[in-house]
């Protein structure tokens, strides 16, 4: 259940009656921070959310203490002004939030708010993601999902490299969308099919619009790195996972971090790989990573 945290009482409510339920195994809140506190409420424009966001993490970690079926994450979404924050985020929540399981990291995709915003710096973002693999690795063993973490990562520099989808995407096949105010897709980037209230799921679903952008969708007519898509594309087809099991290195061992280590991110690097990404071409990521200011 993502969550900003702003309504500590609301969601421990909501979670709490969730967990009566005696058949669930686990049930997972990830708390979406863009960064430190300054940083976090004015860039969601929302002074003191970043400290109710810590409240709800402390109430969530008094509930799982009598629950163990309660996971609790965090999630920021990386773009052309956040990255540093976020590195500088993910060590206190690691110091801050003892209990949180993970802190994962994402990509910007979609429709902005902002529309100014934009994709980080490829290479700080991989290198981002490796530092806070390994601060994060001594409570990531045995986590549920956890060996996906790096074949979706994989996937998504890929993915932004290629401009294209890599892994064959089973959006309207394997996951559905449906809103809050009825409306039914296939993939919360595209538009809405058709509405609850005004004809059944299947009705939607089953309609020559879906079947249409299912096979547009098939075509690699669009690509993301959406995850609440990629994960399933990736787990549910036996040959995508094999080749990206392969591709990301899943068995690489993972080195915590030494005490008092904490590597600085590389500046933004100008040359003629990324200059081209930026510029829109679509170039191998091998390019970039034989470069030595390439992404890592």
């Amino acid at each position: 259940m993502p969550t900003n945290g702003w309504y500590r009482d609301k969601a421990i409510k909501a979670i709490t009656e969730t967990l009566e339920e005696p058949t669930l195994d686990l049930f997972v809140a990830e708390l979406s921070l863009d960064g430190m506190a300054t940083f976090h409420d004015t860039f969601r424009v929302a002074e003191g959310s970043f400290e109710r966001a810590m409240a709800t993490y402390d109430a969530l970690a008094e509930l799982q203490r009598k629950d163990p079926r309660l996971r609790i994450h965090s999630i920021s979404t990386a773009t052309d002004v956040n990255v540093e924050e976020i590195h500088k985020l993910t060590k206190y929540l690691y110091e801050r939030c003892p209990q949180m399981d993970h802190h994962n990291l994402a990509l910007i995709r979609g429709d902005r708010k902002n529309p100014a915003l934009k994709l980080p710096d490829m290479r700080q973002y991989a290198e981002l993601y490796e530092y806070m693999r390994r601060l994060w690795q001594p409570r990531e063993e045995g986590r549920y999902g956890g060996v996906v973490d790096p074949m979706l990562q994989w996937a998504k520099l890929e993915t932004v490299a290629r401009r294209t989808q890599v892994i064959p995407c089973r959006a309207g096949i394997l996951t559905a969308v449906v809103a809050a105010n009825g409306d039914v897709s296939v993939c919360e980037l595209h538009q809405p099919l058709g509405n609850l209230r005004k004809q059944s799921f299947w009705e939607i679903w089953s309609s020559e619009a879906a079947t249409q952008l299912r096979a547009s969708i098939a075509a690699k007519a669009c690509h993301c790195t959406t995850e609440v898509f990629l994960w399933p594309s990736i787990v549910f087809q036996p040959k995508p996972l094999a080749a990206t099991l392969l591709r990301a290195r899943v068995w690489r061992k993972v080195h915590p971090l030494e005490p008092g280590e904490d590597p600085m991110l590389s500046p933004i690097p100008t040359h003629p790989q990324l200059e081209a990404l930026a510029a829109g071409e679509t170039i191998p990521l091998r390019a970039i990573r034989d470069d030595r200011t390439g992404p890592s």
